[in-house]
């Protein structure tokens, strides 16, 4: 299995910056996970549904709480 987490950097530290995790199985792509910021992304994969209504924070990522989400989103 293949996947991917891909970041929209917004390039500051003040505004938000989205967040995509990609996964491949048996030739198909589908979307595991969205959010638009890192933190939305993290709180997802503790079963906290992103609410597209609230404004996203921003901040610089917390690179470790990335990938922990996407392995757990990714089911381990």
């Amino acid at each position: 299995m293949t996947s991917i987490l891909a970041l929209d950097p917004a390039w500051t530290d003040h505004e938000p910056s989205g967040v995509a995790l990609l996964q491949e199985s048996n030739n198909c792509w589908s979307c595991t996970g969205l959010a638009p910021s890192y933190e939305q992304f993290v709180n997802l994969a503790d079963g906290v549904p992103v609410d597209w209504m609230e404004r996203p924070t921003s901040g610089l990522p917390d690179v470790s709480a990335l990938i922990i989400a996407a392995q757990r989103l990714l089911g381990g």
